[in-house]
């Protein structure tokens, strides 16, 4: 091999391996905003998800007046008029 082929053959593989590295390069970003993407996807519609529980809670908290009362004994404390509280000491 004469030595002038041997640096088109030496700068042909510097070029290359220049491009490969940039390629890699993209190719790497690309993997990860797909990734981030999915994961971006999942969180929405799990929220999207929790949003409808809320929805059907609201929607029944509005038509059942029986739901209400629940909720407002249970996670409010209230009690009807005459009613009385007794609280136990747990041991």
């Amino acid at each position: 091999m004469t030595p002038e082929r041997l640096i088109r053959l030496a700068v042909y593989s510097v070029i290359a391996v220049v491009v490969g590295l940039m390629f890699f390069n993209e190719i790497s970003k690309v993997y990860f905003l797909k990734n981030e993407n999915k994961r971006v996807e999942k969180r929405i519609e799990d929220i999207n998800a929790q949003n409808d529980s809320y929805r059907q809670e609201i929607k029944s908290i509005e038509q059942d007046q029986k739901y209400l009362e629940k909720i407002l004994r249970e996670e409010l404390g209230m009690i009807k008029d005459k009613e009385k509280i007794f609280r136990f000491k747990e041991e």
